[in-house]
Formats: C-alpha cells, sequence, structure tokens
C-alpha cells in the first residue's frame, strides 16, 4: 500500500497518495516514512494543519528523520514566523548536511532578519551543494548588503540580465559596478534595467552618474532629462 501510495504521490495525485499512506499507517503505525509522505503531500495541496501534525508525528517516531524539519520550517516559512522556521531548517541541516533546500532558505530568511553574515554561510553552503540562480540572487544581495562588491558582481554576472524582466537584477548590478568603479559596464548594466523599465528613475539617474564619471558630460545631460 505505501508503495502504491509513492506511485500516486510521483504522478501528482497527491490526495490518492495521502488517502494510501493513511492506510499503510493504519496497517503499521511506525511506519515514520508514511507520515513523512502525508506532510509532504498535504504540503503540496497547500493543508497546512496536516501537514504540522504528521510531519510532528514522524518525528514522535524518529526525530532524525531526514526532511521532517524542512517539512516544518517551510510551514512555519508560510505561517510568516521566520524565528520558527530558521530553528526547522538548521534542525534539517544537523540531521542532513546536504539539505541544500533548508540552507537556501534559512538564508533567504536570514537576509530578510538584516543577518548577512549567517546568511551568507548558510547560502555559499547551499551554492555548494546545488548552484541555482536563485541562490546566486541571493548570493548577489548579500554579498552586496555587506559592500562585498566584487563577489556580488561574480553573482550576478551568473545570471542572465538580458532574459530577466526582473528590472533590479540588472540594476543592483550596475550599482556594484559603480562602487568599484567599472564604470562603463555599469551604464551597460542600467541600459538593462531601462529597457525592462523606462519609467525607473533611479537607473537613469545612476546611469547619469556613471556617465559623468567617465567625462561624456553630453549623454549625462540626457540621462537627467528622464528623470
Amino acid at each position: 500500500m505505501n508503495n502504491i501510495a509513492n506511485l500516486k504521490r510521483q504522478s501528482g495525485n497527491n490526495q490518492e497518495a495521502i488517502d494510501l499512506f493513511k492506510r499503510a499507517i493504519k496497517e503499521d503505525p511506525n511506519l515514520v516514512q508514511a507520515y513523512t509522505r502525508v506532510a509532504a503531500n498535504s504540503l503540496a495541496i497547500n493543508d497546512l494543519g496536516q501537514a504540522k501534525s504528521f510531519a510532528e508525528q514522524a518525528l514522535q517516531i524518529n526525530e532524525t528523520t531526514a526532511g521532517v524539519n524542512e517539512i516544518l520550517g517551510i510551514i512555519f516559512q508560510n505561517k510568516n514566523n521566520p524565528t520558527k522556521a530558521i530553528e526547522y531548517y538548521q534542525r534539517e541541516v544537523e540531521i542532513y548536511p546536504l539539505a541544500g533546500n533548508s540552507l537556501l532558505n534559512q538564508g533567504l530568511l536570514l537576509l530578510q532578519q538584516v543577518q548577512p553574515k549567517a546568511a551568507l554561510e548558510s547560502l555559499a553552503k547551499a551554492s555548494a551543494i546545488a548552484p541555482s540562480e536563485r541562490c546566486s540572487l541571493l548570493l548577489a544581495q548579500t554579498h552586496q548588503r555587506l559592500g562585498q562588491f566584487k563577489e556580488a558582481i561574480t553573482e550576478y554576472k551568473k545570471l542572465n540580465i538580458y532574459q530577466s524582466n526582473n528590472k533590479h537584477i540588472p540594476f543592483n548590478l550596475g550599482l556594484s559596478l559603480l562602487r568599484i568603479g567599472e564604470n562603463n559596464d555599469a551604464i551597460r548594466a542600467f541600459q538593462v534595467a531601462v529597457q525592462i523599465d523606462e519609467t525607473f528613475v533611479d537607473a537613469w539617474g545612476n546611469k547619469g552618474s556613471a556617465h559623468k564619471r567617465e567625462g561624456h558630460n553630453k549623454e549625462a545631460l540626457a540621462e537627467q532629462t528622464k528623470l
């Protein structure tokens, strides 16, 4: 029954999978993986109460069950309780140091809690396990927050700013380039930002500042007219 439930889960039939996992639990109340699967599938259908209940029951059976603390972390993150979420993500990493998703989510929350040094440590570990665009973006933002502009630029350049619809990515790349004196590269980054949003006043202003630093007074004046 547990195996059939797993097949249902893999095919995206979350509610059917939940029902089958619950039947498996009735047959074997100590089948910890079934509790974990009910929690995970409940989370997938946004039933946070049921997800939390079965995750906590799984931990009562085996407090070192991999994946359960991550589920609880996601639940509390969704409930806007970052302190509790971070606590569960940290427990997950202690049990399973290669829990990249827990490290990534923990890094995001620490950054939002204005703890950039702790965020950097978590995100660097997540990137080493499973590099991703999301992780590079968070690392770039963290380095920028810490004033580590060269490192921020390295991470921003891992993203394809020409295919992004997020104007803040090229804009923040431009700001970091501006801070280390790479004015012409900053101009190009700000240009991408204003191509995404022609009304982006801050991008026009900083593009003008970069032109002025390079002695491009005519171009700088033209940028000021956009403000």
